[in-house]
């Protein structure tokens, strides 16, 4: 399917990868990346015009998948979920709206037909879908399997239309009701001019690479995407294609196109382009984000897996990124001063971790710290810090008071603390840290609180058993903490049971 509807307008392809989205403002020139989840993958992006659209894949939790939708209404700058029937799919593949009421979502095991807009979501029974494309609220095109079907009442029944045993169909683009296109596994295009009843098939040449989605502006210019990276572009109907170098070589599943502009989708990475000005990486990486800081409005550090660090000083608009070691694993980062940040976590052997810069990131050094995998770090000012990780069966707390210059252990925190995550401090004295799993390892959560800069810890009452994975303190009475479903606030520090919670399932 074309992730796109197209309805009068002349170009903006949009194309994806694992929990990235990818943006061009001038047909493919150039492209910039939004970084969205890294536990995401984006099988299809539609948009309707310039600022709204919606990508669609799956979310890891755990060992499971769950199928994801989102939505945005500023040209993917942002976005939110979109609410859809519980335990409707595994995952889903494929997205297409007509209008801003009509569309459809297909998944591993059924589709998902809406007449609001995506307020509310109709379950039709349906095989494995691929591939959608409608060009009215009644009439579209499905793949299953590489097989094409036809339906003319919104999805409700579908009949067979073509099988090509040559090659395995992964995406159409249909102009009209009669005019259509599509591609898949064998390096060729296949086409219609009248409505699917006949199919014609032609050679793309453009070095036998398989193509995941495809879409056709009209007549003459179309785009595809697909295996090591591909996106190729035709101005003649597709006679021949110029294939664009867009900077990376995984797997592209999607490409959307509005007013000049192209997003594209897939795995570990998703690209934007623009015309004429090559193609832009904003956020190219495919590692797991750990832990993150800003010092101020402007100025902020992630850290990852793969050695990752990543520094911006416009807020978030663009990042410097920085791979200190392929091997390592961080876990979290702290700002001490505008200068000096530690990025903290374990290396491949499992043992402790602590990364140093005194010059803005320029360069970074090893610091020499014994004890267990360290998950968290946390300053307070320019000399008093803190961090820690899990060391059998308690919880090491680290404390320095020279700026990082040197670690001493100063806590260790027993019995049955066994998922260590996230510290937070608002003054030398008074701090906090959560964790995972409460007695006996059940599935639970945790909230220890400081008074004494560390040394001793008391556990705060709660009335919720789900883990904790986050905390963050306003000051010595307001915070919040975040976990699996759940999200706790206190106004007077945790005291008693001052620990509020709110379900956030679903």
């Amino acid at each position: 399917m074309t992730p796109v509807y197209y309805g009068g307008y002349t170009g903006r392809p949009w194309t994806f990868q694992r929990g990235v989205i990818g943006k061009t403002p001038d047909g493919g020139a150039s492209w910039g990346i939004t970084e969205i989840d890294s536990s995401i993958c984006f099988y299809d992006v539609q948009f309707l015009d310039t600022l709204r659209g919606w990508v669609v894949g799956n979310s890891r939790y755990g060992s499971d998948w769950y199928g994801l939708i989102l939505k945005t209404q500023d040209g993917g700058d942002t976005w939110e979920k979109d609410s859809f029937p519980v335990n409707s799919n595994k995952s889903f593949v494929a997205v297409d709206f007509v209008d801003t009421l009509n569309g459809w979502v297909t998944g591993d095991t059924k589709l998902l037909h809406t007449i609001d807009g995506g307020i509310n979501w109709e379950i039709i029974p349906f095989s494995y879908g691929g591939d959608l494309e409608f060009v009215s609220p009644s009439e579209g095109w499905g793949i299953v399997i590489g097989v094409i079907y036809h339906t003319t009442d919104a999805g409700t029944t579908w009949s067979f239309q073509f099988n090509p045993s040559s090659m395995d169909i992964k995406s159409l683009s249909f102009l009209d009701s009669l005019r259509g296109f599509g591609v898949g596994t064998k390096d060729t295009l296949i086409f219609t001019t009248t409505g699917g009843d006949t199919w014609s098939v032609r050679g793309m040449n453009t070095g036998n690479l398989p193509y995941y989605d495809v879409i056709f502006l009209d007549t003459l210019m179309g785009y595809a995407c697909g295996e090591c990276g591909v996106v190729v572009k035709t101005t003649d109907g597709g006679v021949t294609w110029e294939r664009m170098w867009v900077g990376t070589n995984s797997r592209l599943m999607s490409i959307s196109v509005k007013d000049d502009k192209v997003w594209s989708c897939g795995e570990w990475t998703t690209l934007s382009h623009s015309s004429g000005s090559g193609w832009e990486f904003q956020l190219p990486w495919s590692n797991w984000l750990r832990g993150v800081q800003f010092l101020d409005s402007l100025n902020g550090w992630i850290a990852g897996e793969g050695g990752m660090v990543l520094h911006t000083t416009d807020g978030g608009d663009s990042w410097e990124v920085k791979e200190l070691s392929e091997s390592d694993e961080f876990r979290d980062i702290g700002v001490r001063d505008s200068l000096t940040v530690f990025a903290v976590g374990r290396d491949k052997n499992d043992q402790p971790l602590m990364w140093r810069t005194t010059d803005v990131g320029n360069s970074w050094e090893k610091v020499s710290i014994g004890g267990p995998f360290i998950r968290a770090i946390e300053f307070v000012d320019t000399l008093y810090g803190w961090t820690g990780g899990i060391d059998g069966d308690c919880v090491r707390i680290y404390r320095t008071t020279d700026g990082g210059n040197s670690w001493n252990v100063i806590a260790n925190v027993d019995s049955f603390v066994t998922e260590f995550h996230d510290f937070d401090f608002v003054d030398r004295n008074r701090g906090w840290f959560v964790e995972a799993h409460g007695y006996s390892k059940e599935t639970s959560g945790t909230i220890w609180v400081t008074t004494d800069g560390g040394v001793s810890w008391d556990w705060q009452q709660t009335t919720f058993n789900k883990p904790l994975y986050g905390i963050s303190m306003w000051d010595s009475l307001i915070g919040c903490s975040c976990g699996k479903d759940v999200l706790l606030w206190t106004t007077n520090g945790g005291v008693g049971l001052g620990w509020n919670k709110e379900d956030t399932a679903g």
